[in-house]
């Protein structure tokens, strides 16, 4: 594809230590956790992944996603209840981090990714007309606190540069970049609901350049902060509504709305760099390790097999 990097996704999950009275579903009923606590993923072929990656003259980037269960929901995603709650939330998370720190040192890792999304966890930023109350602003500044201390914690184990891979436009929210070195955005943009019908051609059309067009202010705002922008996951699925984003799973197989979509996000991609503004690093979600993966018949995000391949060579030209 001419790709040049690579990224590692991870996923550790937070079960029995998260399962604290301080936690809520957002209905008041305490959330439920497996057993499970700590990395699902085999630390020894991450770093086996890594060195073959590296061998082949690919930059790494290794990141991971803090989870409460089997759904894959985002443990910062969950409705934490008062100072108690959010500092002992912090303080296992730190442990996640810690280990993604010192992995991503053995790994010899480019890029560190101290975690993805979790909205609920990482907005410490007022948004314009907003008038937050006292106990919001109260938590804010101490989440803000605790995401200090825990990028600071993991510099101590990881000497590379170190992001966040946060939601568009959820990035705007979080006030926690200047401690960071990059700012790192998803682009699954949710352009349908799940309600709506199959779109038309057109309006596909319409979505995929939407859909590009999300790179002009995540790099703007990039830039207002003082950061490079780095696209840790952009994607979509190759149904018929894969401009319906990462929610809606829904829709017949069709790779040629997949080819569209990416075809435009090229071309969003080709302006920015004519304009001097292309992101530092743009990683396609996603890519299955089986050589015998997607085809026209698949459903799912990857491109193998499939005409969004040849967007991708482009994309990566």
């Amino acid at each position: 594809t001419g790709a040049t990097g690579v990224s590692l996704p991870c996923f550790y999950a937070a079960g029995k230590g998260l399962g604290s009275a301080g936690v809520s579903a957002g209905d008041g009923r305490p959330v439920r956790f497996g057993r499970v606590d700590g990395p699902l993923d085999g630390d020894a072929a991450v770093v086996v992944a890594s060195a073959h990656a590296r061998a082949e003259g690919l930059a790494v980037v290794l990141g991971f996603d803090c989870i409460t269960g089997g759904s894959g929901t985002w443990a910062g995603d969950l409705k934490w209840l008062g100072t108690e709650g959010w500092e002992d939330f912090f303080q296992r998370y730190r442990r996640a981090a810690r280990h993604y720190a010192l992995l991503a040192e053995l790994a010899q890792a480019d890029l560190l990714s101290l975690g993805t999304g979790m909205v609920k966890a990482t907005v410490t930023a007022q948004a314009d007309g907003e008038t937050p109350g006292p106990l919001e602003v109260e938590a804010r500044a101490l989440k803000r606190s605790e995401w200090v201390r825990t990028i600071a914690e993991a510099r101590t184990l990881y000497a590379g540069p170190v992001t966040f891979s946060a939601g568009w436009p959820q990035a705007q929210r979080i006030d926690f970049w200047d401690e960071l070195d990059a700012v790192g955005v998803l682009l699954f943009p949710h352009l349908y609901s799940e309600q709506d019908a199959a779109p038309s051609n057109g309006e596909q059309t319409v979505a995929a350049r939407t859909a590009g067009a999300e790179l002009w202010p995540a790099e703007r705002f990039a830039r207002s902060v003082g950061r490079p922008l780095v696209v840790t996951g952009v994607g979509f699925r190759s149904t018929e509504r894969g401009a319906a984003g990462v929610i809606d799973s829904g829709g017949a197989a069709d790779e040629a709305s997949q080819a569209t979509l990416y075809r435009e996000l090229t071309a969003s991609l080709s302006s920015l760099e004519r304009n001097g503004r292309a992101p530092r690093g743009l990683f396609v979600w996603s890519w299955a390790t089986d050589p015998a993966a997607g085809g026209a018949s698949d459903r799912g995000y990857t491109p193998q097999g499939k005409r969004a391949l040849r967007e991708l060579v482009a994309l990566f030209r």
